[in-house]
C-alpha cells in the first residue's frame, strides 16, 4: 500500500510538472504572437496590407493580449506561488481552465483580423470570459478556510474580475440598438478596462506580492488591501471624467486616487525590507511595482479636468498609458516571478531577450509621449510612425528568446 501511494504521488508530481510546462509554454508563446500583432498595427502607418483591417486588428491584438497571454500568465504566476490551492484543486481541472483560455484566445485570434465583433469572435471572447468565471469558482472554493493578506488580495482580484465582465456584458444590447458610438457604450469599455488593470491584474499581482515578502509583511499589507479594494470601485469614475459628469463623480474620484496613492509608499516599504540578494528576477519585480506607483501617480493627475482635456484630445497618451501597465507592470512582474520561482534553471537566453525587450518598451513609451506631447521633430525623411515601427521590431524579438529560455526552465 505504501509503495502504490509513492507510486501515484511521483505520477501525480509528473503530470501537474508536465501541465506547468505546457501553460509556460502557450502563455509565453502567446505573449510573443501579441508582440507581432502589435508590430502589425504599427506597420500600417509605413506601408500599406490590404488584406487586413485596422480596426479589426485591433479588436485581435487586445483580446488575445487579455485572453491569450495575461488570463494564463496570471494562472501560471497564481498556481507557482500558492502551491496549496493547486493541491486543492483537481489537476484535471486546471487543465480544463488552460485548455479554455488557449482554445478562446486562438479562436479570438482568427475571428477577430477578419470580421470584427461577429457572432464566431464574440462566441469565443464569450468562452475565454467563462472560463475566467470558471477559475473563480474553483480557486474561490479552494481557498475556503485560508487566512492571510495574500489570500485577501487574491479573492478581491477575482471579484473585480467578476465584476468587470458588466462591461463585453452591457455592449451587446447597445451594438444591437445602434449605440456602439455613444458614450454609455465607451464608459462599459472603460468599465471592463479599469476592473482588469485595476482590478484583476493588480489584486493578483499584490497576491503574488504578500506571498513572497512573507507574514512580517502583512501588517502594512492588510492597510495596502483596504485602501487599494475601497478605492477600486469609485476610481471608475475617474474612466468617466470625459463626459463631466456632476461634480460628486469628481470628488469621489479623486479620494479613490488619493487611497491610491497613499498605498505607495507603504508597498515600497515593504519591497525595500526584501530579504536576500538583489538577483536580476528581484530587480525585474521592483522595476515592474515602478510602473505600478507611476500608474497610481498618474491616475491621481487624472483626477484634474485639465489632465483628462490632454489626455483624451491626444490619443497616444491613452496608448502609452495601457503599455505602461500592460508592458512594464503586469507583463513584466509575471516574467520576474516566473524566473524567481526558477532561478535554479536560469538560462541566458532569456537575459538576451530582457534585453532587447525592456530597452524597446521603454523607446517606444517615450516616442508616444514626445508624440502626444507635441515636441516630436520630423528627422529628414523620417517620421514618427518610421521610428516607433523601427523600435517596436525589438519588442517581439525580446519575447521571442524570453519565450525560448523559459521554455527550458520550464
Amino acid at each position: 500500500m505504501p509503495i502504490s501511494i509513492t507510486i501515484n504521488r511521483v505520477q501525480s508530481e509528473a503530470e501537474v510538472i508536465a501541465w506547468t510546462r505546457g501553460l509556460i509554454y502557450w502563455s509565453f508563446l502567446n505573449f510573443f504572437v501579441v508582440a507581432l500583432l502589435g508590430l502589425g498595427l504599427r506597420s500600417f502607418s509605413v506601408f500599406s496590407i490590404p488584406f487586413l483591417d485596422y480596426k479589426y486588428l485591433i479588436h485581435a491584438h487586445s483580446h488575445f493580449a487579455f485572453g491569450g497571454w495575461i488570463m494564463p500568465g496570471l494562472l501560471l504566476m497564481t498556481v507557482k506561488y500558492f502551491p496549496e490551492l493547486k493541491e486543492r484543486i483537481p489537476l484535471q481541472t486546471l487543465k480544463w481552465i488552460s485548455a479554455l483560455f488557449i482554445f478562446s484566445a486562438y479562436g479570438m485570434l482568427l475571428s477577430f483580423p477578419f470580421m470584427g465583433y461577429a457572432p464566431v469572435s464574440i462566441a469565443f471572447s464569450t468562452i475565454n470570459m467563462f472560463a475566467g468565471f470558471f477559475m473563480v469558482n474553483r480557486f474561490w472554493k479552494a481557498m475556503s478556510g485560508l487566512r492571510g493578506v495574500p489570500y485577501l488580495f487574491l479573492k478581491a482580484g477575482m471579484v473585480f474580475l467578476v465584476i468587470s465582465a458588466i462591461g463585453p456584458i452591457a455592449t451587446a444590447p447597445m451594438i444591437a440598438m445602434g449605440k456602439s458610438v455613444s458614450p454609455m457604450y465607451t464608459n462599459a469599455i472603460y468599465l471592463y478596462l479599469h476592473f482588469q488593470y485595476n482590478g484583476w491584474f493588480t489584486f493578483a499581482i499584490l497576491a503574488a506580492l504578500y506571498k513572497i515578502l512573507g507574514e512580517g509583511s502583512w501588517k502594512k499589507g492588510k492597510m495596502v488591501f483596504y485602501l487599494l479594494a475601497l478605492a477600486c470601485i469609485p476610481a471608475y469614475f475617474l474612466s468617466i471624467l470625459w463626459i463631466r459628469p456632476h461634480f460628486i463623480f469628481v470628488i469621489l474620484g479623486f479620494v479613490a486616487a488619493s487611497m491610491q496613492l497613499i498605498a505607495i509608499p507603504l508597498i515600497a516599504v515593504d519591497v525595500l525590507k526584501m530579504k536576500g540578494r538583489y538577483d536580476l528576477p528581484r530587480l525585474i519585480m521592483t522595476v515592474a511595482l515602478g510602473f505600478f506607483f507611476i500608474k497610481n501617480i498618474i491616475q491621481f493627475a487624472s483626477a484634474f479636468p485639465a489632465v483628462v482635456d490632454m489626455a483624451t484630445s491626444r490619443r497616444n497618451f491613452i496608448i502609452a498609458y495601457l503599455h505602461m501597465v500592460l508592458l512594464g507592470f503586469v507583463s513584466l512582474f509575471i516574467i520576474g516571478s516566473m524566473l524567481r520561482a526558477n532561478e535554479s534553471k536560469f538560462f541566458k537566453m532569456t537575459k538576451w531577450g530582457l534585453f532587447f525587450f525592456i530597452p524597446a518598451f521603454l523607446v517606444t513609451e517615450l516616442l508616444l509621449v514626445l508624440n502626444a506631447s507635441g515636441h516630436w521633430l520630423q528627422l529628414g525623411d523620417y517620421t514618427f510612425p518610421h521610428f516607433i515601427f523601427a523600435a517596436s521590431i525589438f519588442l517581439p524579438l525580446g519575447i521571442f528568446f524570453i519565450w525560448r529560455g523559459m521554455i527550458k526552465m520550464g
